[in-house]
């Protein structure tokens, strides 16, 4: 071999090594220095599955209760909940717009705003506005954004979900809320989940 081959071998071998080893590391593969690759599990509403990545939508007149491990979603009508991430221990959605009420251990992130859920909260999107309200029914909520963060505890909370963040408390009261019917659905599926 002359070394004209054997420079264009070397490259070769170097290119394609270079190459395994982008895409090893793209999907996490343990080989090129990742963590391995898990797969990500599946909300459930009712017999239907859901991904990760997909939107579940109430329409009207509809409530969806959806389970994803060990947490729960409740959802009022016309509300769109987008899967981001769903490992147990770790779950993240997206309430594109709409009214959920969240129970368990959970990350919901809309825009700039991360609210950390453990325990049950409900969580309203005003796409229209721009803005989020969020209000802890029981255990603890953590509301984050740019260098600042909320410890709620019985205040609910109306941000604005881009800066400049404006926030400001405002009173939670599922009983004369205009959603509760749905509060009071929440009420009779959370007994039905205390009790399997």
């Amino acid at each position: 071999m002359n070394a004209k081959h054997l420079t264009t071998f070397c490259l070769l071998i170097v290119v394609v090594l270079s190459t395994a080893l982008l895409i090893g590391n793209r999907f996490d593969a343990s080989w090129a220095g990742g963590d391995g690759y898990e797969q990500h599990g599946v909300a459930h509403v009712g017999e239907e599955t859901y991904e990760r990545g997909e939107i579940i939508e109430s329409g009207e007149g509809e409530y969806v209760q959806v389970d994803l491990f060990d947490a729960t979603v409740l959802m009022d009508e016309n509300t769109q909940v987008k899967l981001v991430y769903l490992m147990e221990g770790d779950i993240e959605i997206n309430v594109v717009q709409g009214r959920i009420v969240a129970e368990g251990e959970l990350i919901i992130a809309t825009r700039d705003v991360a609210t950390v859920v453990n325990g049950s909260a409900s969580y309203v999107h005003y796409s229209w506005l721009g803005e989020v309200e969020i209000a802890p029914i029981d255990g603890s909520v953590y509301v984050a954004y740019q260098d600042t963060a909320h410890i709620l505890s019985g205040d609910a909370l109306r941000l604005s979900t881009l800066s400049p963040y404006e926030n400001e408390a405002v009173e939670f009261d599922p009983t004369t809320s205009s959603a509760s019917a749905f509060y009071e659905w929440v009420t009779t599926q959370s007994s039905a989940n205390t009790e399997e």
